[in-house]
């Protein structure tokens, strides 16, 4: 589904379900698991400096989010989940390095006005 771009731009402006997503990594179903990191790591691989920023607010609003991936990598016995889960981080490695906490940025892809901008917000 989130191979195509049309999936991937709905999916990361619908706000809540993006973290009901990233609220769910903190099960403990490991088939579950394995289709959400896929799930983040084919968006966060095939996005855009404009989708990257955006993806770094919705995880930044979430703070057991990484929590729940380091308890992920402490704990699980899964090889594929453990393998897929660090495929994960790599991917959100690579597109956050560049990121620049406090730094303005349109409130949406398609809007470069300069009054309608933002914060990004710093991970505590």
């Amino acid at each position: 589904m989130c191979n195509f771009k049309e999936s991937r731009d709905a999916l990361v402006n619908d706000t809540s379900l993006v973290q009901t997503l990233l609220d769910l990594t903190n099960c403990s179903d490991s088939p579950t698991l394995l289709q959400l990191t896929r799930l983040f790591s084919v968006v966060l691989i095939h996005a855009d400096r404009g989708t990257a920023l955006h993806w770094y607010q919705h995880i930044s609003l979430c703070p057991d989010f990484i929590k729940n991936i380091i308890f992920i990598l402490s704990n699980s016995i899964n090889e594929q989940l453990l393998r897929q889960t660090i495929e994960t981080l790599n991917a959100i490695l690579a597109k956050f390095a560049l990121i620049e906490p406090n730094q303005k940025v349109p409130k949406n892809n398609y809007d470069d006005d300069s009054d309608n901008t933002v914060l990004l917000p710093t991970f505590e």
